[in-house]
């Protein structure tokens, strides 16, 4: 067989482990992007790009540095303006 036996779960059934959820995570964390810039699925390149920038401005580290979730929410911010 193709596949190695540490790959196959208990039974020796030749569907993948986690391959179901691989596919689940993906499009649950991009509806996650649009909702940590506050924005809906249907949104624009340009909508995206208004949104992430005001994001930005309001949770940079150096304007909030009292604040440790605003790093939090920046890099956040960031990550989901890179993937979309």
């Amino acid at each position: 067989p193709l596949l190695s036996a540490a790959l196959l779960p208990r039974g020796g059934s030749s569907r993948l482990l986690g391959a179901r959820t691989l596919h689940a995570t993906a499009v649950s964390r991009a509806q996650d992007y649009y909702d940590v810039l506050g924005l809906p699925k249907t949104a624009s390149t340009g909508e995206i790009k208004r949104k992430y920038y005001e994001k930005a401005k309001q949770y940079h580290p150096d304007t909030n540095k009292n604040d440790p979730e605003a790093a939090k929410k920046f890099a956040a911010g960031t990550e989901a303006y890179e993937v979309l």
